[in-house]
């Protein structure tokens, strides 16, 4: 139970408020161990009630343990216009969440000394490909590797000309390996 208040915790933080939707019953299509029925019913009370309370159009959560999903379900709308539900099959942009997760992985990963922030990141992914500079996990970390946002092909990318970032990127040049890039690595505009 502490660790499913712990993921509903970190869920909190990870919401985006939207436009308010009136309770909606969770989809069919869920995951429920039944050892955990009465805390699985407790939290999905709490987490629909969080997202009647703060106005979030739609969500998932996923508990488990290193060898068994637990519990999954979605709460919700992932398309509000077309009322459709969001299922444990939903994708979700992460967006700025992410960011502090890694962060703290690289940061333990370090402190193990199974990172070294300044080697070239194909010690880690061998399958990278080469370019122009060095990549290094550092340079990936702070955003100065010259890695292009997505592409027009990407399935979660933004649709052209939904927004000046998009538009902007468009225009750059791609390097050998035609990503698209705002910079060479390593440096800063």
């Amino acid at each position: 139970m502490r660790n499913l208040i712990v993921l509903l915790g970190l869920l909190q933080l990870s919401l985006v408020s939207a436009s308010a939707q009136p309770a909606q019953t969770p989809t069919a299509k869920s995951i429920k161990d039944k050892a955990f029925i009465k805390a699985i019913r407790q939290a999905e009370a709490y987490v629909d009630s969080l997202r009647t309370r703060q106005a979030i159009p739609g969500l998932s959560v996923c508990v488990g343990t290193p060898n068994k999903v637990l519990w999954a379900q979605g709460f919700g709308y992932a398309d509000l216009e077309a009322q459709l539900p969001v299922t444990i099959d939903t994708k979700f942009r992460l967006g700025s969440v992410s960011k502090s997760v890694t962060s703290l992985a690289i940061g333990r990963l370090v402190e193990q000394q199974q990172l070294d922030l300044d080697q070239p990141i194909q010690r880690y992914v061998p399958t990278f490909p080469l370019k122009k500079h060095p990549v290094t996990p550092r340079q990936l970390a702070t955003h100065t590797a010259g890695i292009r946002h997505y592409r027009d092909s990407d399935p979660i990318a933004c649709s052209p000309g939904s927004d000046s970032l998009h538009r902007r990127h468009a225009r750059l040049p791609a390097d050998s390996s035609g990503d698209r890039k705002d910079h060479d690595p390593g440096n800063v505009r």
